[in-house]
Formats: structure tokens, sequence, C-alpha cells
């Protein structure tokens, strides 16, 4: 309890966290944190909101209950404010082409749905804030394919463990995510760069960086 009520001031970022997690956790909306004037050199820091680092401090202001007034022996009505989040993912193969217009059953934490993906390939749901695993399933010509998503356990881009992640998921490295640029991460990034004819430089540099940020679309 005590964590809890420390984290009203400033919390921790853990793995799997994100802001709509962090905020529904404390009974907020993801704007009212993450748009608050003391998390101004956090935003600038971290660009997208769902995608934070394992460490970040993060200032949660503290739950304010609202009161309305209302005549008594009448009905009135009152609405919560809808916490908009959503799952939206490219699918593609091995080549890079979109899976367009493709049925797929989505598991969400246990929950299935199902959808048709869209001329670009892209399936978009919306999802509780606190959803932690999603998996893909499409059928392609008789063979079964399956997508994992870790929701909310992205890194950002400039970090190693993002940039392991992302090249994993596009299937250019198949090491753990362990933030280090060790020869493996080092081949990952060569293959990457020959791929998308980019300039042979192994390293993380800014065009490397871009191109994986276009082609992993987040």
């Amino acid at each position: 309890m005590t964590d809890r009520l420390e984290a009203h001031l400033y919390y921790t970022v853990r793995e799997g966290d994100c802001i709509s997690s962090i905020a529904a956790e404390f009974g907020l909306l993801p704007d009212s944190v993450w748009l608050h004037p003391d998390n101004a050199a956090l935003r600038a820091k971290r660009t997208d909101p769902n995608i934070l680092y394992t460490g970040d401090r993060l200032y949660v202001p503290v739950f304010e209950v609202r009161s309305e007034s209302a005549t008594t022996d009448e009905r009135h009505r009152f609405r919560r404010k809808a916490i908009p989040e959503r799952l939206r993912v490219q699918l593609c193969d091995d080549e890079d082409i979109p899976y367009a217009s493709q049925p797929y059953q989505l598991d969400i934490d246990g929950v299935l749905v199902r959808g048709i993906t869209d001329d670009a390939g892209f399936l978009d749901k919306p999802i509780e804030p606190t959803a932690k695993v999603a998996k893909v399933y499409l059928e392609i010509e008789e063979e079964n394919l399956e997508f994992e998503l870790d929701l909310g356990h992205l890194h950002p881009i400039d970090t190693i463990e993002g940039a392991q992640a992302r090249l994993r998921n596009l299937d250019f490295y198949l090491g753990d995510i362990n933030g280090k640029f060790d020869k493996a991460t080092v081949a990952a990034v060569e293959d990457f760069q020959v791929f998308f004819d980019l300039e042979l430089t192994s390293e993380l540099d800014q065009a490397t960086l871009a191109a994986l940020k276009q082609h992993h679309h987040s």
C-alpha cells in the first residue's frame, strides 16, 4: 500500500508499463498523467507515451473526486469518460508484404475476437489499457500463422533493448533482449542495413533508427 500512495507523487516505470496501464491503475485518464506539467521533461525524452523505459520517473497526480449537484426524486444520467486505448499493428510476411484483407482471430488475455485486416494489412481493435498479451492467428493457404505481442513491453527505439526488440520482431535478431550491443546485435544491425540498402555502418545511427521505426511502425 505504501508504494501505491507514493506513486501519487512519482512512479518508477516497470517492465511492461505504459501510460495507459499506469493511469488505469490509479483511476486516471492517460492524458491527465502524460500531459501534466511535471512530466514535460519525460515527454521531451519519450515522444511516445506508450513506449517508456524501465526506470523512467513519472509524476502521477492525485485522483480528485468530482461532485455534482442533482435534484432529488428525479432521474439523472452520468457518463464516465471512456479510456481510449487501441491495438493497431500491421501484419506482414517475411518479405514485408502486408497480409491485406485477411480474416484473423485475436486473443487478448484469453478473450477471443474476430476481424479482417484492412487494405494495408493493419489490425485495429479497442483493448483494455491493462492488457498484457495479444495473440493473432491467421490461416494463409492452409498454413496457420501465429503472432504473439507483449503489450507494453516495447522499449524506446533509442535504447539498445528497443532496437533489439524491433529487430527481433522483424526477424533480423534471434537473441535475448539484454541491452548489450554484442556480436549478435551488431550482426542483426548489419543485416538490416543491407536488406534496406542503408549505409553499412554497423551502428544504430540515425538513418538506421529512422528506417527501423518506419518498418516496425512504432
